[in-house]
């Protein structure tokens, strides 16, 4: 995932112009708002587009037993003319992992996606910009799902009290995959220009 992040930015790096150079810094109120720190910057390629890099992490997702760990690269096209300014669509994907704790069962694995997205930005004052964004797109996952009150370590399943998962509960841990349509990235982002 490091490696990923430092190819985006090494690219994003060198289509843009050496002069001039204009960053944001943001952070989404949304996921704020649930308990998932969220951080992002943008970083403007030229007179009308931008490359956004954001992520989020939470332990207690809205009061929950969620844990995520999310990283969103996504490219922009504004039609304001010029970029952080009015609308906007953009190309967005999505990297994550999870462990979800939700109706008895535990999910735990990870999810991998790419769509569409649309935003609108409205500058405050000069620097100060608020973001508002949705997107849409196909997001496959892969995951392992099992009954909560179990561990699983190098794939044996042995509960609390030393018994074997499938004996204990009648019930063999699944592995599942699947792709979905379904948002990737929406919110409210607070952006303040640092160059």
């Amino acid at each position: 995932m490091k490696k990923l992040l430092l190819i985006i930015i090494i690219t994003s790096l060198s289509f843009a112009k050496g002069s001039a150079q204009i960053i944001s810094i943001n952070t989404n109120a949304m996921l704020d708002a649930m308990r998932a720190p969220a951080f992002g910057f943008e970083l403007v390629l030229n007179k009308r587009s931008s490359l956004a890099v954001d992520g989020f992490w939470g332990n207690k997702i809205m009061g929950k037993n969620w844990k995520m760990i999310a990283f969103q690269p996504e490219w922009r096209l504004y039609f304001g003319g010029r970029p952080l300014f009015h609308h906007y669509i953009g190309a967005v994907g999505i990297l994550t992992k999870y462990d979800i704790e939700a109706y008895s069962k535990r999910y735990h694995g990870h999810a991998m996606g790419a769509g569409l997205s649309y935003g609108y930005v409205w500058p405050v004052t000069r620097r100060l910009l608020i973001d508002f964004h949705t997107s849409l797109g196909f997001v496959g996952r892969d995951e392992r799902n099992y009954m909560i009150g179990t561990n699983y370590a190098d794939n044996n399943f042995i509960d609390k009290e030393g018994d074997s998962y499938s004996n204990h509960y009648g019930e063999i841990p699944t592995n599942s995959s699947a792709t979905m349509l379904c948002p990737i990235k929406m919110g409210i982002s607070i952006s303040y220009i640092i160059k």
